[in-house]
């Protein structure tokens, strides 16, 4: 019957956005308390910028097996106080702590940032 088709193929498919948006050139910091800042570009046609964090501990082992979730923002900045880093690294050394960004719109992504790197304690 019909109705089954229409389940079964909706079931199935999935929607899926195009990289329509810049991708976003983040820049990395460190502010007065020593926590990793982030800070982008503003993309035009974004609504949304998605931050991801991935951990590393001494032994250079990630401690997640994949990145977290760090939040959402409408703003172009963001600062992670839950660590405490000593640089802002190109090369890291363990233990470090990496992230992304992408911009996202209800039509379109962008394509994920360059990751950037701090060496942590």
């Amino acid at each position: 019957p019909l109705s089954q088709i229409t389940g079964e193929l909706t079931a199935t498919m999935s929607i899926t956005r195009g990289y329509g948006l810049s991708t976003p050139s983040v820049s990395a910091s460190i502010d007065a308390a020593s926590h990793p800042q982030l800070s982008w570009n503003s993309i035009g046609g974004a609504t949304v910028y998605y931050i991801f964090r991935r951990r590393y501990d001494s032994g250079c082992t990630a401690v997640t097996s994949d990145y977290e979730y760090m939040g959402l923002t409408g703003g172009t900045v963001f600062g992670d106080e839950d660590i405490t880093a000593t640089s802002v690294a190109t090369f890291p050394d363990c233990p470090y702590v990496q992230y992304y960004i992408y911009a996202a719109s209800s039509q379109d992504v962008s394509q994920n940032s360059t990751l950037v790197f701090f060496d942590t304690q």
